[in-house]
């Protein structure tokens, strides 16, 4: 035998409240169902309309041309080592930034051992920039710009490496 409802659920005016509430819970799940079909659906028509531009973009050869950045790291393109004072050979720098690092290393029983670095353009001698001048171990790095062929001038006493960086 079907048991007996509480005497407040028997109540008409609670049956409609209860229906009310009930009907607006699926009123509104179903609005979320459909909000999510259509966004569902537009994510397919872009991804769509997408691929569909990509599949042109890679017959044409130019897939990813305008999306891909790289972004610039430090690149070294040139690098010298040594203990005695030399003029080396002309680099070329392509880009706007570049940087000039080096480490030296007074030998034993040579505290007054000296490093002097100096940068020439190549193309103009009179273009001539002091970049290090130390005396001692050192470990240094000098930002540089400007286009063009350059060559160092690297007047030491003592053991160095140097590299020339370029931001590619």
């Amino acid at each position: 035998m079907p048991e007996k409802l509480p005497q407040a659920m028997a109540n008409p005016l609670f049956k409609y409240i209860f229906f009310l509430i009930s009907f607006g819970l699926i009123l509104n799940s179903c609005n979320r169902t459909e909000s999510l079909i259509d966004t569902a659906l537009s994510n397919s028509k872009e991804n769509a309309t997408t691929a569909s531009s990509n599949k042109t973009q890679l017959m044409n050869g130019d897939l990813g041309a305008e999306r891909t950045k790289v972004k610039p790291k430090w690149r070294a393109i040139k690098k010298f080592k040594g203990k005695k004072s030399r003029k080396t050979e002309a680099f070329k720098i392509n880009g706007k930034e570049w940087k000039v690092s080096w480490k030296t290393k007074t030998p034993p029983n040579k505290e007054d051992a000296e490093f002097i670095l100096l940068l020439k353009n190549r193309n103009n001698k009179e273009d001539s920039h002091v970049i290090a001048n130390y005396t001692g171990s050192d470990e240094d790095f000098s930002f540089l710009e400007g286009i063009g062929e350059y060559y160092l001038q690297i007047n030491s006493t003592q053991d160095y490496e140097i590299t020339i960086h370029e931001l590619k």
